[in-house]
């Protein structure tokens, strides 16, 4: 799965190759990122989660108020 503009596991371990000479190394430096990325898009998902909570609870907000609305008229 992509991660951190990498396509992969492997392919950052590759591209880090000249930077990190020792396999450990860059297996610490992937392994984090990709941890980092995963953190992130668990944080984005509950977003996204809470804000489609949020629009439903707006929607509700309104039909009760043109609900009002039209009891006034």
């Amino acid at each position: 799965m992509p991660f951190a503009g990498y396509k992969d596991f492997g392919d950052c371990m590759a591209k880090l190759a000249k930077k990190y000479p020792k396999k450990e190394t860059r297996q610490k430096v992937c392994g984090s990122l990709q941890a980092k990325h995963e953190t992130k898009k668990h944080e984005l998902e509950a977003l996204k989660q809470e804000i489609a909570k949020e629009e439903e609870f707006l929607k509700s907000i309104g039909k009760g108020l043109k609900t009002i609305k039209d009891e006034i008229k």
